[in-house]
């Protein structure tokens, strides 16, 4: 559990800017396991957190505020704001991690950090190697245990808080409601990608801040392409049309996935294929409602 972790050394590191061409970059989201121990929303952050006295220390590296930058980028949270609006028990500048390092992490026997991080590679692995070689004794961590963090952490998210709960629940409502826009609109001759502007606009005007993952809108065969996402296809009448889209709301997606006919209603095979689908379903809920199932589609 988290008390666990916090008796120990942990060492984090957020995600990064990804850039697809010279001055433009995809759309930032913070990296998941980062999220959920700082709630910092920036790139190319650090985060070292220790006990001390019982008590569990949250030291940040952030993003400085720099006024030519923000100018092209918006408006940065900064070292003061990681204290007074992050809850950050010390912030420093990111440019300060290598510096700062081995004085926040000595004395601790167990450190515990993401051997899957690119950071890990260019920072942790090459700092420790450097200053604190295997075979010196009595340098501040020279001795310590290494352990991978990411597995810990996982277990953790395993078990939700009540507000992650309402979180996961408000994603799976806007999911809702986005899937339910797509097949009232949907119908031969528009292309995939229409139907799923359609249902993405709904997510967006209902909170979400981002797609849970790219949107499979998928007519006719291109429904049995299992990640499918090129959604430029021109839907069919008499074909099915499989949606596999998500909202996330506050870091938390929903995951969903309908099929229905593209035109008004299924032909005899399409209803029978969707009769067991249903049956299997409603049984493995342990309910008995494949009769009132049945009826309704007849």
């Amino acid at each position: 559990g988290l008390g666990d972790v916090y008796k120990r050394q942990v060492v984090l590191h957020g995600g990064k800017i990804q850039y697809r061409n010279a001055d433009t970059w995809y759309p930032f989201r913070q990296n998941s396991y980062f999220h959920y121990l700082t709630s910092w929303p920036e790139p190319d952050a650090h985060a070292i957190i220790r006990i001390k006295k019982g008590k569990p220390e949250l030291f940040v590296f952030v993003l400085e505020k720099n006024e030519e930058m923000e100018t092209w980028d918006g408006k940065r949270i900064g070292v003061e704001g990681a204290e007074k609006e992050y809850g950050a028990t010390k912030a420093y500048p990111n440019t300060e991690y290598q510096k700062r390092f081995e004085d926040l992490v000595k004395g601790h026997s167990n450190i515990y950090l993401d051997y899957s991080s690119k950071d890990f590679e260019e920072l942790d692995k090459k700092i420790i190697e450097k200053s604190l070689p295997y075979d010196q004794r009595g340098a501040g961590y020279s001795n310590a245990n290494i352990f991978p963090i990411l597995p810990i952490l996982s277990e953790m998210r395993l078990v939700k808080k009540e507000e992650e709960l309402e979180k996961l629940t408000k994603a799976c409502e806007i999911t809702t409601e986005g899937h339910i826009a797509a097949m009232a609109y949907a119908k031969p001759g528009l292309y995939e990608y229409q139907v799923a502007a359609e249902m993405e606009s709904v997510f967006y005007k209902l909170g979400a801040e981002r797609l849970g993952y790219p949107s499979i809108v998928a007519g006719g065969a291109n429904s049995c392409v299992l990640h499918y996402s090129t959604n430029r296809e021109v839907l069919k009448g008499g074909d099915l049309l499989l949606i596999d889209a998500a909202a996330e709301y506050n870091m938390y997606s929903s995951d969903v996935t309908r099929t229905f006919p593209v035109s008004d209603s299924f032909s005899r095979e399409q209803k029978d294929v969707y009769i067991a689908v249903s049956y299997t379903h409603l049984r493995a809920h342990e309910t008995d409602s494949y009769l009132v199932c049945r009826l309704l589609l007849e």
